[in-house]
C-alpha cells in the first residue's frame, strides 16, 4: 500500500510478460520478440494479473 501526498493509499500491481532471445535465435526478429513479451503479458492480465508469465509458458499449453 501507498500513501500519497493528500493522505489516499493505493497499491500497484505488476504483470510482466517475458519472451528471451537465446543463442538459437528463436525469434528472427526484433519485432517477433515485442510480439511474445506482449502476448505473455495480456496472458497474465487476463489470468488475474499481479502475476508474469513467459511467453514460453504460453506456448507449452
Amino acid at each position: 500500500m501507498i500513501d500519497n501526498e493528500q493522505g489516499a493509499k493505493f497499491s500497484i500491481t505488476l504483470s510482466p510478460g517475458i519472451a528471451t532471445l537465446t543463442a538459437a535465435g528463436n525469434f528472427p526478429s526484433s519485432k517477433e520478440l515485442l510480439a511474445a513479451a506482449d502476448a505473455a503479458l495480456y496472458h497474465s492480465k487476463r489470468n488475474g494479473r499481479n502475476q508474469h508469465t513467459s511467453y514460453d509458458s504460453i506456448q507449452a499449453a
